[in-house]
């Protein structure tokens, strides 16, 4: 009854307080902080993996499986999801609000550590993610065209200045390069000469692979200075898969080699369906030998 009873008795001074905290609240609505995308993140860790050539089933069960059940059990988990495409594999592991996303990120990038026995050997080190739950959208697309570079000579300039360039701007976070057109090599054994020769597919496959790797070659000492000597033999073009070596077990011809009886290079565009049945069209730069591999 007091307040009641100063206010009537004090009306004066109860109306200069309300009108300052009317005004208090003016001032505060004005300088309240406005954005249009406001830096949200969620505590999201997103699991990708590749694996050129496998089915969705393949990827579920080589891939996501092992990941899921090292994950499962994780401190402060929310929620687990996956998907599984040809070739491609995503887990996605959401935690409660109040985690710490640097610590969940590290704790699963273990995990993943630990299921890696558990997958295919010839697998690429799968990929752990902690930017995914932000909601930041990206402030600038660009288009890049040309009439004189081809699409692989574009995209290459895309990957070895552009984003780099990009990247060094002062308070740029990311540079996501997408629709690049990478180059890839086919090779196209010939039946016949497989079969004569005694060879097979895994034979051309480990031989190419073989060949196709950079490796330390020792160390070069002379009286006045040493130097590191290391082998390059990448294949950044079709013709250098010609005259490998081609190790066949038991084979009665011992100077075997990849090589053919025709090459050409061509722009293709080819239009792949996976196992879902969803088209998936993408552009090409081949280069090929065909036939004849086997001499």
């Amino acid at each position: 009854m007091w307040l009641t009873r100063f206010s009537i008795q004090r009306p004066i001074i109860v109306a200069m307080f309300f009108i300052a905290l009317a005004l208090y609240g003016l001032f505060s609505f004005v300088k309240l902080g406005r954005s249009l995308n406001p830096n949200v993140t969620f505590p999201v860790v997103v699991v990708s993996a590749n694996y050129p050539g496998a089915s969705p089933a393949e990827m579920e069960r080589l891939v996501i499986k092992p990941i899921e059940d090292q994950i499962d059990g994780i401190d402060n988990l929310d929620r687990m999801s996956a998907t599984a495409q040809e070739g491609t594999a995503a887990v996605v592991v959401q935690f409660k609000l109040d985690t710490n996303l640097d610590f969940a990120a590290i704790d699963v990038q273990r995990r993943v550590d630990t299921a890696r026995v558990y997958m295919p050997t010839d697998l690429d080190p799968p990929l752990v993610d902690k930017s995914a739950g932000s909601q930041q959208a990206p402030i600038l697309t660009l288009a890049l065209s040309s009439r004189t570079l081809s699409g692989t000579a574009l995209s290459d300039l895309v990957d070895a200045r552009i984003v780099s360039d990009i990247k060094h701007i002062p308070n740029v976070q990311n540079v996501v390069p997408s629709g690049e057109i990478k180059r890839e090599y086919h090779v196209t054994p010939d039946p016949l000469r497989l079969m004569g020769s005694g060879a097979t597919l895994p034979d051309i496959f480990d031989a190419i692979a073989q060949n196709n790797a950079n490796l330390p070659g020792g160390r070069f000492d002379s009286p006045t200075r040493e130097a590191d000597v290391s082998i390059h033999s990448e294949i950044v073009r079709a013709s250098d898969m010609l005259g490998i070596p081609l190790a066949v077990p038991n084979a009665a011809q011992k100077d075997l080699t990849i090589g053919p009886h025709r090459y050409q290079s061509d722009l293709d565009f080819r239009r792949d369906i996976d196992d879902c049945r969803r088209p998936r069209p993408t552009r090409r730069h081949r280069e090929e030998i065909s036939d004849g591999l086997v001499h």
